[in-house]
């Protein structure tokens, strides 16, 4: 009989009239009351003193007794983990980012799997997020600075350059003084745009190689290019190349003028 329990007639100063019947719940799964002593021996001998963790996992009796120890200490510790990457929806992948970090949706799914998978706490994987993020930030301001630097140091190299090939040209017998060099540069273009028959598109990379390539830092091929397209235009100028006239141009037709006028304004000659 229910009401015959040893528990009934139980008294301890913990068990009161609002957790009486608790109390008797409980304890009426044990025949006796040396019956549940023995039982509470058992459970310290594998869990520990009360108030105190075990020692060790080993004296549990299963994995299941593990995990379930693990899952209480857990819940304990307000430590929850995802079950499913649906479970991590809230999990803020932008934390320690700049506004302007474009996310890769395939990653991120990858990364809430890794967490699934790998069984850690939604706390950790946050703190991995916020890591993650902050550290490719500093990566990405140092690739961008080394990046600049380098770009500066070639920009300084390249002006560098032009201004000794400029110099050395002005240094060449052929043309003794700046102002001579300048209207050989006028005629080359000139020849260029006028006697060499190129496209558009060639016009736009003889500009490249006379003002940032080659043709602007290397002093013979700049001179051989200078030797060999100047005097044409000399010759066909409608101003020669000592600046007196020689004769008129002939006029071009609509189609040549437009694609004269394309031509000076790629290469943005004079």
């Amino acid at each position: 009989m229910a009401d015959e329990h040893w528990s009934n007639e139980f008294e301890h100063s913990s068990v009161t009239d609002e957790n009486r019947a608790a109390f008797n719940t409980h304890m009426a799964k044990f025949p006796t009351q040396a019956d549940a002593v023995v039982n509470h021996m058992e459970l310290a001998k594998q869990i520990g003193k009360p108030g105190k963790l075990p020692e060790s996992m080993d004296g549990f009796a299963d994995d299941t007794a593990r995990a379930e120890f693990k899952t209480g200490a857990h819940k304990l510790l307000g430590i929850t983990h995802a079950n499913s990457i649906d479970d991590l929806a809230d999990l803020d992948l932008r934390l320690g980012s700049t506004e302007d970090t474009k996310m890769d949706d395939n990653l991120a799914t990858a990364f809430k799997q890794f967490v699934v998978d790998e069984k850690l706490s939604k706390g950790d994987a946050q703190k991995i997020v916020g890591f993650h993020n902050k550290a490719m930030g500093l990566a990405r301001e140092a690739f961008a600075a080394a990046t600049k630097a380098a770009e500066d140091q070639a920009a300084a190299k390249f002006i560098s350059d032009k201004r000794a090939c400029n110099d050395a040209l002005v240094a060449h017998a052929d043309f003794a003084t700046q102002e001579k060099l300048d209207k050989e540069n006028v005629l080359l273009h000139r020849a260029l745009k006028d006697n060499a028959g190129i496209s558009v598109e060639e016009a736009e990379s003889m500009a490249v190689l006379l003002s940032e390539g080659e043709g602007a830092t290397n002093p013979v091929l700049r001179r051989l290019l200078l030797k060999a397209y100047a005097p044409m235009a000399a010759e066909s100028s409608t101003e020669g190349g000592d600046g007196k006239p020689a004769g008129a141009k002939p006029k071009l037709s609509e189609s040549e003028q437009k694609k004269d006028d394309e031509v000076k304004k790629v290469l943005k000659w004079k």
